[in-house]
């Protein structure tokens, strides 16, 4: 059994109808079993930002797909991770990105363990990157930088639903995708996505 493609087609089109005025930016959340993806668009004629995909990939939900007893041999990281670098592989290989762009892994003393599953997935997607095109290299931003990008100004806890309501209510994005049904993962990578964009239009710069 086989991992199934995700839904590409409207990705092919928006690549095969690219005159080259369009920058693409893939934008990731990284996480141990939840990711956050989202395909981003400048155009380079008038600064227009577009967001065309963003959703929360959710590796455990793949696993009916692998052999039996995959799991079991493998251990459930690397097991999550290959799904991961699967899907990834296919978005990257479909939406052509120009540049991709990820949250670093930060550590906090309270969840150790959360640190080192970030920082194994941040090489599952450098592995990715290097089937896709082994010259390009994974952009990252810290957590902070990211959210700051859209307005939000931080607080306690993350405040997730202040980070969707900044990236939902930016002013002048264009969504292809319904933002209502942004979760916190998705809503974050539309973030990381949005500081990558806006380093282009030369609006803001990570000091």
């Amino acid at each position: 059994m086989q991992l199934p493609p995700p839904p590409l087609a409207q990705f092919a089109r928006l690549v095969s109808s690219d005159t080259g005025a369009l920058y693409r930016i893939m934008a990731i959340d990284p996480g141990s079993d939840t990711l956050g993806l989202s395909l981003l668009t400048v155009d380079l004629r008038d600064g227009t930002i577009a967001v065309h995909y963003s959703s929360t990939h959710t590796a455990s939900r793949q696993l009916r797909y692998l052999p039996d007893g995959y799991e079991e041999m493998h251990g459930t990281m690397f097991t999550r991770m290959h799904c991961h670098r699967h899907m990834l592989v296919n978005m990257m290989h479909e939406f052509q990105p120009h540049s991709i762009i990820a949250e670093s892994a930060f550590l906090k003393k309270k969840f150790a363990n959360a640190f080192a599953s970030l920082t194994v997935g941040l090489e599952m997607i450098k592995s990715a990157i290097r089937d896709y095109n082994r010259f390009m290299v994974l952009e990252l931003i810290g957590p902070s930088e990211a959210k700051k990008a859209v307005g939000h100004k931080g607080g306690k806890g993350g405040d997730k639903d202040g980070v969707k309501a900044c990236v939902v209510n930016y002013p002048g994005l264009v969504w292809h995708v319904d933002p209502a049904e942004l979760d916190e993962h998705s809503s974050d990578s539309v973030a990381i996505g949005m500081s990558k964009a806006l380093s282009i239009r030369g609006e803001y710069v990570v000091a």
